[in-house]
This record gives C-alpha cells, structure tokens and sequence, in this order.
C-alpha cells in the first residue's frame, strides 16, 4: 500500500502538501491521512510541519483541524518562521487571532529579526496590527 509517511524530494508528506491545499476534498483527504496515523508534527527539509504549510495558503479549516488535533503553535521553521507569520505574511488575520488564541507565541522572531507584528506592518495590515498590539506584540522589538 501507499506510505502515508513517504516524502517529496524537499521532504513533504502527504499530509503537508494536502494541509496547503485549497482543493475541493482537501478537508476529508486530511480527516483520512490523520486517521490513518500521518504525523501532524512531521517537518519537511525546510523545518515547516503541516500546520506551517496550512498557515501560509491561509487554509483557516485545515489549520483548525491540526490545531483540533493538537498541532504545535510553537514550531518554527528553520528561518524560524512560525504559523502566525506566515498567515500574517498572506494576510490571514482570523487565522492569526485564532492560532494567538492557541497561545501561539506573539513575540516570536525569525532569522530576519522580523516578528508577527512586523510582518504585518510590512503588509499595511492596520485591522491585524491593532489586533496583535491588544495581545500584547512587543512594538519596540
């Protein structure tokens, strides 16, 4: 049979690349890979786990079933991006407020010295920025 743990040649599971998906079917495809035991915490050459890989197609329902299914809030990436920057970056504030909610780290930094609040300045996303400040982001890192 097939190996719900097999990987692309950057390292992707099953799991990771239907977490980034924005097709029809991708939430049974998920709901079928976690039964059938594939690792919600599993990383990809990269450092990015499933949830990562969710959080930067702003994919609010796949990134709602992993974190149903306890998926880390806390990983970062190997440029230490985390779930929160990365649905900053594309622009997702309820997946953002909803992985805060999580008690996602708000003051987390990457490599490039840029946190959630940053990044979202960077955007010009106001909505996310007053958000982000009322849960206490650091605006003097």
């Amino acid at each position: 049979g097939a190996d719900v743990h097999g990987k692309t040649l950057r390292g992707q599971t099953p799991l990771m690349l239907t977490a980034g998906s924005n097709a029809r079917g991708t939430l049974d495809t998920m709901k079928f890979l976690m039964e059938v035991l594939a690792k919600t915490e599993a990383q990809d050459d990269m450092g990015w786990t499933p949830l990562l890989h969710a959080c930067r197609n702003s994919q609010q329902e796949t990134a709602a079933l992993l974190l149903e299914k306890a998926a880390s809030v806390q990983a970062q990436a190997q440029d230490g991006k985390t779930a929160t920057m990365l649905a900053a970056i594309d622009g997702c504030d309820a997946l953002v407020m909803n992985l805060l909610g999580h008690r996602a780290p708000v003051n987390a930094v990457d490599a490039e010295g840029f946190s959630v609040l940053l990044y979202a300045c960077e955007e010009g996303n106001g909505d996310l920025v007053r958000g982000l400040l009322q849960c206490r982001a650091n605006a003097r890192a």
